[in-house]
Order: C-alpha cells, then structure tokens, then sequence
C-alpha cells in the first residue's frame, strides 16, 4: 500500500513535519474493536498510530501476549527472533553489553 498524498493535520513525534495519511487498521480494547489510521512519516521513514494513552493501556491489557497463560507460546514463537537479533548487535557493534562498561 503506497502513502496517499493528501497531508493531514498530524505532525512527526521524531521531525516535526507533516505526516501522510497511509490507511486504517484494526485496533481494540478490553470492550471494542475499532479502525484507527496509520500515518506515514516521508522524511523519517517511521509509521504512526496516533492512539490515546488510556486507549492504549486499555490495549495492553486486553492483548493476548501480555496473558500469563500464552507467555509460553509467545516466548517460544520469538525468542529466536531476539536471539538473531541479539548477534547482529553483537556482530556489528562488537561489544556485549552485559559486560562491558560503556
């Protein structure tokens, strides 16, 4: 999906500048499920879902990762994402940072 061109009123939380509106997805709570649009950031090349913070706790806690009871079905679906990660830091920044001071 390309950004649209029309600008809207939501300035970058990183540069400032006008943000492109790139589409809607879906988002949800503990009560509803609802669209929220998806800005797109030319000059930061960052996307942004400008979501109120109560909306956003309310998310959380609604989510099924945060669940204890899937912790284990999370934990194994991703921890070799962090573990592959975790050596590309390690691999272009040679350093560890569990041991070494900075």
């Amino acid at each position: 999906m390309k950004p649209e061109a029309l600008s809207c009123a939501v300035e970058c939380i990183i540069c400032n500048q006008s943000m492109v509106l790139y589409g809607h997805a879906d988002y949800y709570d503990r009560s509803s499920h609802f669209k929220t649009s998806i800005y797109f950031c030319k000059d930061c090349d960052i996307f942004y879902r400008p979501v109120d913070n109560a909306i956003r706790l309310d998310h959380h806690y609604a989510a099924s990762y945060v669940q204890k009871q899937n912790e284990p079905a999370f934990y194994d679906a991703r921890i070799h994402l962090f573990e592959y990660l975790i050596s590309l830091v390690k691999k272009y920044t040679n350093r560890n940072s569990n041991t070494e001071e900075r």
